[in-house]
């Protein structure tokens, strides 16, 4: 008699689940882009070590384009700093807002790939 209702239990536990988790089905390639530009970072901060300011930013177009990342995000989100100590970083950040319709909520979530070339010229991924 238990082992009837405890497979209820499980169906209605794995559709509730479903039901929770769908939305969240969208973050996957966001994620993924997200991957991708921890790569492209690295890249950027050693072409900028080893070549210089404007060959970095056309590397960093170039990686982004070739990359496949999605319409969230662009060039224009990422900054190439110099700070006082003579170190440089490459950083792209962006955010997003997940709606949740089936719970309605929205989700703002942020991304963030840095790449870091001290003054000896050490990466720090």
């Amino acid at each position: 008699m238990r082992r009837p209702l405890l497979g209820l239990v499980a169906l209605i536990g794995a559709i509730a689940s479903g039901v929770a988790l769908w939305p969240l089905r969208d973050l996957v390639p966001m994620v993924r882009d997200d991957l991708v530009l921890d790569g492209i970072v690295v890249a950027v901060a050693l072409d900028w070590r080893d070549f210089g300011l404007p060959r970095a930013l056309q590397r960093l177009q170039i990686e982004l384009d070739a990359s496949g990342v999605g319409p969230w995000v662009e060039a224009s989100q990422c900054g190439l700093v110099t700070d006082d100590l003579g170190g440089r970083e490459v950083r792209c950040a962006w955010d997003v807002v997940v709606d949740h319709a089936m719970l309605g909520i929205e989700i703002p979530i942020a991304f963030d790939s840095v790449a870091r070339i001290d003054r000896e010229g050490r990466l720090h991924p």
